[in-house]
């Protein structure tokens, strides 16, 4: 019975995981799971995936430019403005 709620919760988690995404989720067949012994064979359900349409491209963007100053360039540009060359 573990073994079933395991699974089971394994299934679930995975397309609720795809369905989250944008994926598009088609179960294509059913599974079955073992009896509750560790003996047996497993078939988990198959499922066709597809995600969603992307288109890409560029487009042109103008960025603004920073003039950054270290401390000390601000303190030679502050002298520099206090006392002009004559």
């Amino acid at each position: 019975m573990k073994a079933q709620k395991s699974a089971t919760t394994v299934c679930i988690t995975a397309a609720a995981l795809l369905g989250l995404v944008g994926c598009e989720v088609k179960k294509t067949q059913e599974g079955n799971l073992p009896e509750v012994r560790t003996e047996g064979e497993v078939q988990l359900p198959k499922y066709d995936v597809q995600g969603p349409e992307v288109e890409v491209g560029t487009k042109k963007v103008e960025v603004p430019t920073l003039d950054i100053q270290t401390p000390q360039e601000q303190r030679e540009e502050e002298a520099k403005q206090a006392n002009p060359p004559e």
